[in-house]
């Protein structure tokens, strides 16, 4: 799965690579970003902040809905990137 950075937001994938032609919006002279090859979600979560450096800013919220999995899974995929999140939004982890 190749990962990419829409200009407009988000975060969309492909099955194939896209050309920087594909990547470029005529409407606002924009491009999207190419965050890079996974095999899946889990693995694009588990590398986080190791490969895709500081310019990440999507929350652990957007993330878990996006790979269809919950904070609990997210935690053990990168329990370094979750706390981050966590302190940074000052969410509480849910009691169980």
């Amino acid at each position: 799965m190749y990962f990419y950075n829409s200009h407009l937001g988000g975060i969309y994938t492909s099955d194939e690579y896209l050309s920087p032609a594909d990547l470029y919006c005529d409407t606002c002279m924009d491009y999207d970003d190419f965050i890079g090859k996974y095999d899946s979600w889990e693995d694009f979560i588990t590398k986080l902040d190791e490969e895709t450096g500081d310019f990440f800013c999507f929350n652990v919220d957007y993330l878990c809905e996006q790979a269809g999995i919950t904070k609990e899974r997210f935690k053990e995929l990168n329990p370094k990137f979750y706390e981050q999140d966590r302190e940074y939004y000052g969410y509480q982890d849910e009691k169980k």
